[in-house]
């Protein structure tokens, strides 16, 4: 697993439901606050075609919201896995 890019959710969905039968989340909302963060963090609030980011406390707090939501419905179920499976 450590050989694979965690932001390829694609790849990393198929890893998951191949290694240990687990369906990762919806995360849509996940890649959406992972654009935005690029945005921030490497391109100096730029977007990709040049436009100023601007972001809300709101829009942040749904970011993390979602993002945790989204590790603890993972979570759950890789221990569901693992658990079940003993």
């Amino acid at each position: 697993m450590r050989g694979y890019q965690y932001n390829n959710f694609e790849e990393v969905d198929n890893l998951f439901s191949t290694l240990i039968g687990v369906k990762i989340p919806d995360y849509t909302k996940l890649n959406t606050a992972y654009k935005k963060r690029n945005d921030i963090a490497h391109r100096y609030h730029f977007s990709i075609d040049g436009g100023v980011v601007e972001i809300t406390r709101k829009q942040l707090e749904d970011h993390v919201r979602n993002t945790n939501n989204f590790v603890y419905d993972l979570f759950d179920k890789v221990i569901e896995k693992v658990y079940q499976s003993q």
